[in-house]
């Protein structure tokens, strides 16, 4: 077979994958350019301190305009559907081993925190504000509730699996999962969505799927200026910026839902403990199944690194 003719062949079998998979890449993502180092200056209204309700909604980076626009406006409506109100379902491992060597006793312990959110999505009930779309590409969407909550009907579900590690000893290890998995029934280009972060906190896998096409995307080199609302306390700490705003944020939101207080708690020690030859350990499980609601408050930057005030209440 000739040269001509196997690229030919080879072209037919990619247009027929792409076909059958779903679309290309290029349907979704621009390439974006920007000088290193270059520090994005947030726009006044994204740092104001924010009103009952209030909230930032943040596309992806490096996605075209259009794409980006109804991204950040599907995950308003996802947003929203937080702050209405979700079903919460928490277990927590805890695993502690001890052991003696020689004169020495090491311990070394492990939580284990994994979260299920269930989150109905309306396609009416908040209003778009303010927009903002910076060098990156990524589009900002200030959101509203809109006057008398609207008429609430279903416009889809967003599904969360989210799961943190921290794995104490000599060798302290932070481990996270957060997967969002969303289906829209309103009209639109995008009609699903992933989004996946995982890996070690230092260093995460980000992942971001649109109608099942696995976007190639930058995912770092992203700077910011420092700043926060006016009158609230400076930034102390808070999440890596150099991977997006969005991914920041969500880090927040899962250590927020990860370390909330649960006020009802099932508790059951799964393993009385083991001892034998100076060793011992044990395991105890927390389950936890309520309705709460969700709501971001004030942003504060400093250092690169982006804090959120997640309020978490009873529903």
């Amino acid at each position: 077979m000739g040269r001509a003719v196997r690229y030919l062949v080879l072209g037919w079998l990619s247009l027929v994958m792409a076909e059958a998979y779903g679309q290309s890449d290029t349907a979704f993502v621009q390439r974006r350019d920007w000088l290193p180092g270059q520090r994005e200056m947030f726009p006044d209204w994204l740092l104001e301190t924010p009103s009952e309700g209030r909230f930032i909604a943040v596309s992806d980076p490096g996605l075209k305009p259009e794409v980006a626009r109804g991204q950040a406006r599907l995950r308003a409506a996802f947003l929203c559907g937080l702050r209405r109100g979700t079903k919460v379902g928490v277990v927590c491992d805890y695993f502690n081993n001890s052991r003696r060597h020689y004169e020495y006793e090491l311990n070394a312990d492990k939580l284990v925190t994994m979260l299920r959110v269930e989150v109905a999505v309306a396609d009416s009930g908040w209003l778009a504000g303010r927009e903002w779309e910076n060098r990156y590409g990524e589009y900002a969407v200030e959101v509203l509730p809109r006057p008398g909550g609207g008429d609430g009907r279903p416009g889809g579900k967003v599904v969360g699996e989210l799961m943190v590690v921290s794995s104490g000893g000599y060798r302290e290890r932070n481990e996270i999962r957060c997967e969002w998995t969303g289906e829209w029934n309103c009209p639109g280009r995008i009609r699903s969505s992933r989004y996946t972060l995982k890996g070690n906190i230092s260093s995460p896998l980000i992942e971001t799927r649109i109608n099942d096409t696995l976007l190639r995307i930058p995912r770092e080199g992203y700077w910011y200026a420092a700043g926060d609302c006016p009158g609230a306390e400076p930034a102390t700490e808070g999440y890596p910026l150099n991977h997006g705003l969005w991914c920041a944020q969500m880090e927040a939101l899962l250590y927020a839902l990860a370390g909330h207080a649960w006020p009802q708690v099932q508790a059951k020690t799964l393993d009385e403990g083991m001892e034998a030859a100076g060793c011992s350990s044990g395991l105890r499980r927390e389950v936890v199944r309520a309705g709460v609601t969700v709501r971001a408050g004030c942003w504060r930057v400093k250092d690169n690194r982006l804090e959120v005030e997640w309020t978490i209440g009873d529903l």
